[in-house]
This record gives structure tokens, C-alpha cells and sequence, in this order.
């Protein structure tokens, strides 16, 4: 058993130093500054501190990789105000006095465990490398909405996220998009883990209204037609899968 905790020790001790200590944008668009690129890169490992028990699969013994996650997030922010001022093509939006952006979000993610990991994560994907390869490799469109406003009116149509009321760990009225369960447990950010869906969404702002400051009415639409997606299940023998028995399961 020391001789795992050695290996955890040194791991996190070549780990810490590399997280990142800055963020920054950069405008792509000079002096304007309307044009802005963020991006997030992210680098996961997650290393089993006991034995698997119970039901748990696959059996990594204490010390072994378990997770090793990289994810890039690019994010682009347009504001399209200077544009409607001078192209003639935006013309109607000039006339109805709107301000208009768009937003992209590109999410990037591969799990490397299943290819450079303990090799018993190599054999889970060899049984079924169809399933794991999707599972494995994620390159997604995962945001992208355009805003319209003037005066108290707001709308937002696009693939998106809406929550009224954010917890921590349970959901209460944040119930409207789905969350992505290959993602990890339910002590994981739901920011990371709400699926965007295509919705139209329209608010207005009523201000001050009595004993209220800042008070608005909203509503949204999300057109099941265009998007079904649910919550997608982590498939099993990886490290969020939940634990079954053996199949046939005993019948009680």
C-alpha cells in the first residue's frame, strides 16, 4: 500500500505545477475590440486510491490510471454593432435600432486512458471499440445563439443553455437542459455538464416594479422536432458507469 500512495504522491507533485495560473482574450478585430477569442484547455488525470469493490468495472488496482481527460474550449464573441452602422446587407437591423452579437462555443474533448492507460482499459475498448471510440473522442458545436435587443426586449435563438436558479450538486429549477452523464458524478460542475439545446428564448425587462428591482418576465421554446437529444448514459467500463451485476441479473 506505500508503495501506491508513492506513486499518487509523485504524480500530483508533477501535476501542480502545471495548472494554469492566467486567463486572457484576445480581439481579433484591433481597436474596435467587438471581436473576441477565449479559450479553455484543460488537462484531467485521476488516479484509484483503494480497489474497485462491489461490482465495479473494470477491476483498476490502487495506484493505476483511471482518467486522463483534455478538453479545449474556443470561444468566440461578435458584437455586430459597428456592422449594422456601415453594411447596407444589415440594413434592417440599423432600422429597428437592434443590437445584435453572436456567440460560438467549440468544445474539443478526448479521454486518452483507452489508448496509452492500464491495459485493461485497452481491452474495454477492443470489446467494444465502436461505443468507446465516440465515447472517447467529442467534437462539438456545443454553443451557438445570436442575440437581438433594443430597449427591454431581449431574445436569444440557437443551441444554448438556460437556467433559472443555479445549486450546487442538486437541481432544483435548473431542470431544463439535460445533463451529460459520461461527463462525471453528481459532485461535477453542472455548468460542464448541461447539453445545449436549440431554443428560442425572449425576456423583458419591467425594471422596478414596488418592493422588486429588476424585474422581468421570460419564456422559452425548445422545438423537440429539431432536438430529441436526451441525457447521454455513460457506456459501461468506463469511469463513470454505473455498477451493475453480472448479467442475467438474479430476480427477486
Amino acid at each position: 500500500m506505500l508503495r501506491e500512495w508513492i506513486r499518487v504522491s509523485i504524480c500530483c507533485g508533477v501535476l501542480l505545477p502545471l495548472l494554469p495560473s492566467t486567463t486572457g482574450a484576445v480581439f481579433l478585430d484591433g481597436k474596435l475590440r467587438t471581436l473576441e477569442l477565449k479559450a479553455k484547455a484543460q488537462a484531467r488525470v485521476s488516479i484509484r486510491l483503494q480497489n474497485a469493490e462491489g461490482f465495479t468495472e473494470p477491476d483498476v488496482k490502487t495506484g493505476d490510471l483511471v482518467q486522463q481527460r483534455n478538453m479545449v474550449l474556443l470561444e468566440v464573441d461578435h458584437n455586430l454593432e459597428s456592422l449594422t452602422e456601415s453594411l447596407d446587407v444589415l440594413y434592417p437591423f440599423r432600422a429597428l435600432k437592434l443590437r445584435v452579437k453572436y456567440h460560438l462555443v467549440g468544445r474539443f474533448i478526448y479521454e486518452g486512458v483507452y489508448d496509452y492507460g492500464p491495459q485493461i482499459f485497452q481491452d474495454v475498448k477492443e470489446e467494444d471499440r465502436e461505443n468507446i471510440t465516440s465515447f472517447q473522442h467529442q467534437y462539438d458545436l456545443w454553443e451557438f445563439y445570436c442575440d437581438l435587443s433594443r430597449g427591454p426586449f431581449f431574445i436569444r435563438v440557437g443551441r444554448q443553455n438556460l437556467a433559472w436558479g443555479e445549486t450546487d450538486i442538486f437541481r432544483l429549477l435548473d431542470g431544463i437542459n439535460p445533463l451529460d452523464n459520461t461527463w462525471g458524478g453528481p459532485f461535477e460542475d453542472l455548468d460542464d455538464r448541461r447539453v445545449p439545446l436549440w431554443m428560442l428564448r425572449g425576456s423583458y425587462s419591467l425594471g422596478d416594479l414596488g418592493p422588486f428591482s429588476n424585474l422581468s418576465v421570460e419564456g422559452f421554446w425548445v422545438p423537440g422536432s429539431w432536438d430529441a437529444g436526451g441525457a447521454p448514459i455513460a457506456p459501461q467500463k468506463t469511469p463513470y458507469a454505473a455498477p451493475f451485476p453480472p448479467f442475467p441479473m438474479p430476480v427477486l
